[in-house]
């Protein structure tokens, strides 16, 4: 009797860690989304405030440092940030 109750907990133990997985997997997939857009939001931040490279006039020739790789436009920083309105967004 004492196996049989040690087997079942065995796998009830194993089910509970297999979902608590799936849960976390997922979790962590839909968060990367979010923390890239966040990332996003930072370098169009840091490039809006810097008035000598953006000074609230033409952005679709204004590079952009971003801590992930080779200078972007500011205009694809912020499509990809989800930014629809850049002057509001930079303060201008």
């Amino acid at each position: 009797m004492k196996g049989i109750q040690l087997a079942t907990m065995t796998i009830i133990l194993l089910i509970v860690a297999i979902i608590v997985l799936l849960i976390w997997g997922m979790l962590a997939v839909t968060s990367k989304g979010s923390i890239d857009i966040i990332l996003t939001q930072n370098a169009l931040r840091q490039c809006c405030s810097d008035r000598a490279i953006y000074d609230c006039g033409d952005s679709s020739t204004v590079m952009c440092n971003v801590p992930w790789g080779v200078p972007e436009s500011l205009d694809k920083l912020a499509k990809d940030a989800g930014v629809n309105n850049l002057n509001a967004f930079c303060n201008c």
